[in-house]
């Protein structure tokens, strides 16, 4: 049995409550409820404490996660746990609201386009507070029923009042029987109307003490009667101030709903602005740089053997042939990394085609393909290994055997892009094991590829892992 039959845990709890040892409170609250479902007692269980006894501390989560730089939707993610864990939980009210989840509301809302400027940071009144004006009474009422026994009380001013009452009694009719006794004597004294007076004096003794005793049961059934009483007005108040917290977090709620929708439709339009922005910045760009291709490749048969050689060698990982292309170092030192492991093939695939036949090797100067079909892997191979990927689609998609630029960034998107929210706890806890215990990049890359090809982790993990080590 996980409980004292004998202990008052309401009385430990509010002990608890005084000192802000809230986890003893919810450790004597669990106890209170086994007690009255054991014991079969009339009193309500509670849980108004319970989110106590959880580990998980949702706040230093959310502040690692903000530290490293976290999505913005596991943020908040976590942000919307520990509102639900503070608003219900007695005492933890002042979290929903703290430093924390201001700084946290402000790492959403500046998530991509700093749109707290805009639509500002989310703020509303603190949570009701709840204060028992009851809980001295029924600490003094407590007290004195659970330390009260009939010794205590017999010493006290009203037994003694009793007392008095019944000696005096008991004397009187002593003193009248010894009269009767002595009239029917003819006056004469005797050991007959002493032991008869005497008698007469015990027995008012006797009903003293039975008195006396239902007196004091009396006394501490009125006491139990006051103590029920004020807990009833008690549980009357803490009635009225759920009902006004419930709706305090209602009415909170239904705010942050109408904020995070002002929030998203500032976030959407402020993504199409600049989806706009881009896709004309590419064309521009784009030109310009075919413009500096056909100046740099004056002769486009010079510029086919080019990357005809370099494609050749990049069968056998050898990547240098690209330098003549205006690859720089760093480009091509990621590529011959993510041949090593399997990332553009390896052993060979590199010069293999991809999706629809093979690489293309040349293009005219008018800048239509030569015949060889459309390189999708090595241009997006390329692509992903260089600085900007968007823009080296937007300048160099004609090298590649296309004749437009439409829909290729979709398609590289949808080839390396990755759902933050269904990323597994087991790539998570990869990540921690990989960031503790492997130093450089190549060793992270290869424990990546490992588990990945293993089964281990899903394509949406391995995305996220190769994001957060910045091996994309």
């Amino acid at each position: 049995m996980a409980y004292d039959k004998k202990k008052d845990y309401q009385a430990e709890i509010d002990r608890a409550v005084a000192a802000n040892d809230y986890k003893t409170a919810a450790q004597m609250e669990q106890s209170r409820n086994e007690k009255i479902a054991g014991e079969g007692l009339g009193y309500e269980t509670t849980n108004k404490y319970a989110g106590w006894l959880g580990d998980t501390d949702y706040g230093t989560q959310m502040q690692t996660a903000m530290s490293g730089g976290a999505p913005v939707g596991e943020v908040m993610n976590l942000y919307n746990q520990r509102m639900s864990k503070a608003s219900s939980t007695e005492g933890m009210q002042g979290y929903t609201n703290d430093s924390i989840m201001q700084a946290a509301l402000a790492y959403i809302a500046n998530g991509n386009n700093n749109l707290a400027a805009q639509v500002g940071t989310f703020k509303y009144e603190d949570a009701p507070e709840y204060s028992n004006k009851y809980k001295s009474q029924i600490d003094d009422l407590t007290r004195q029923i659970l330390g009260s026994s009939y010794e205590e009380w017999a010493k006290g001013g009203d037994y003694a009042a009793l007392q008095k009452n019944y000696t005096q009694a008991g004397q009187r009719a002593m003193q009248d029987t010894l009269g009767q006794v002595a009239a029917r004597t003819g006056g004469l004294a005797s050991s007959y109307a002493g032991a008869a007076g005497q008698q007469t004096y015990n027995n008012y003794m006797t009903q003293l003490e039975e008195a006396a005793r239902e007196m004091y049961a009396a006394d501490l059934s009125r006491q139990r009667m006051d103590l029920d009483m004020l807990m009833a007005l008690e549980q009357g108040d803490y009635g009225k101030y759920r009902d006004l917290l419930g709706q305090h977090n209602a009415d909170k709620n239904f705010a942050y709903g109408m904020y995070q929708d002002a929030w998203t439709q500032r976030y959407r339009l402020g993504r199409d602005n600049v989806e706009d922005m881009d896709r004309a910045d590419n064309k521009a760009y784009g030109r310009e740089q075919d413009a500096l291709n056909r100046l740099d490749f004056e002769d486009e048969r010079d510029y086919s053997r080019a990357l005809e050689k370099a494609e050749n060698l990049a069968k056998y990982g050898d990547f240098s042939g690209y330098r003549d292309l205006g690859y720089s170092e760093d480009e091509i030192s990621r590529m011959q990394m993510m041949f090593l492991t399997g990332g553009l093939g390896g052993g060979g695939k590199s010069g293999g085609s991809g999706r629809s036949g093979g690489r293309s090797s040349s293009r005219s100067r008018s800048g239509g393909s030569s015949g060889k079909g459309q390189d999708y892997d090595g241009l997006f191979a390329a692509a992903r290994a260089s600085e900007n990927p968007q823009n080296f689609i937007s300048s160099n998609y004609k090298k590649y055997g296309f004749s437009s630029v439409s829909g290729l960034w979709s398609q590289y998107q949808n080839e390396y892009s990755y759902s933050s929210e269904k990323v597994s706890k087991v790539a998570q806890g990869l990540y921690t094991d990989i960031n503790k215990y492997y130093g450089t990049s190549q060793d992270r890359l290869n424990k990546i590829q490992q588990e990945y090809q293993g089964g281990g982790i899903s394509k949406d993990d391995y995305m996220w892992l190769l994001d957060r080590f910045g091996l994309l």
